[in-house]
């Protein structure tokens, strides 16, 4: 009898001896598993990180560059083992930064966070041969064996700022253009945008009005019509009525003339005027006003 319980606990022993090893065994290949996935990945994201056009750079839990792409060696002219353990901030960014970042980095150790997590932002950087450039920088955090890291993907936008500063000259000459072209016009021009703040008014309006141009630029036109410009005419109600009336709902103004008083430099003068609203472009909801001298 205690021979056949011996035997039997044996073989049960047994039975759970063998199980045991199905499941390490289970376990190993498993392992091995993850271990590969793991191993393609990475070379993944290093085949990824090495034809990216984008500067990648990853920052450990002490603020040391733990990650340089090809890109990051092109765009900051540091090879890999120049970079890799260097304190990003100090080494990448101009000094007028340095500050900023010593204030941020303790709280992004902690938590995670920080002004530039998360968000894509345009700063100043520094090159290799002591040049600053414009970059885009788009930054992430991610916890690492419960450490925050963060990785960052840099563009260098030197050539877009330049386009960008070739484009705003160009308008600035073509608006130049535009202003000395309507100043040169016989006639006065108002422009004004939807809420009926003036935006323009041209040389001749001075000469019309006897109203220094600048000081209308930015005031409400109905408040001017109202305060200043009626009152320069003969029938000053009238004036203010009619012109009114069209903005209401924005119409087109009908010719119509009005006798300009004359008041120091301000010569007398008949002027047909009319308006019309704007209906495309930056103005749209705006409306242009014209003065004809018929004197």
């Amino acid at each position: 009898m205690e021979e056949s319980e011996t035997k039997a606990k044996l073989i049960n022993e047994s039975k759970k001896f063998r199980q045991r090893i199905a499941e390490l065994e289970k376990r190993e290949r498993e392992c091995k598993q993850i271990k590969k996935t793991s191993r393609e990945s990475e070379k993944k994201f290093r085949a990824i990180c090495a034809a990216a056009q984008d500067g990648i750079i990853m920052m450990d839990n002490e603020g040391n560059i733990s990650y340089w792409n090809k890109a990051a060696q092109r765009i900051f002219g540091y090879t890999k083992k120049e970079a890799i353990g260097k304190e990003v901030h100090i080494f990448l960014a101009p000094e007028k930064y340095h500050e900023a970042y010593k204030k941020g980095f303790s709280k992004f150790k902690k938590t995670g966070q920080g002004p530039v997590i998360g968000k894509t932002l345009q700063f100043l950087a520094v090159r290799k041969d002591g040049v600053e450039f414009p970059i885009e920088l788009s930054v992430s955090a991610m916890k690492i064996r419960g450490k925050w890291h963060s990785i960052g993907i840099v563009r260098d936008i030197t050539q877009r700022k330049q386009a960008e500063e070739k484009l705003r000259e160009s308008e600035e000459k073509y608006a130049s253009l535009i202003h000395d072209a309507i100043d040169s016009l016989p006639s006065g021009i108002f422009i004004i945008d939807r809420d009926f703040k003036i935006v323009w008014a041209n040389k001749t309006i001075e000469d019309f009005f006897g109203i220094d141009k600048n000081s209308l630029i930015g005031c409400d036109k109905r408040k001017v019509i109202k305060e200043r410009i009626k009152y320069i005419f003969e029938d000053p109600e009238q004036f203010e009525e009619v012109t009114l009336r069209s903005y209401k709902n924005n119409t087109y103004l009908e010719k119509f003339e009005c006798h300009v008083l004359p008041s120091g430099k301000r010569k007398e003068r008949f002027l047909l005027h009319w308006s019309k609203p704007i209906r495309t472009g930056a103005l749209v909801g705006g409306r242009v006003e014209h003065y004809y001298d018929i004197t």
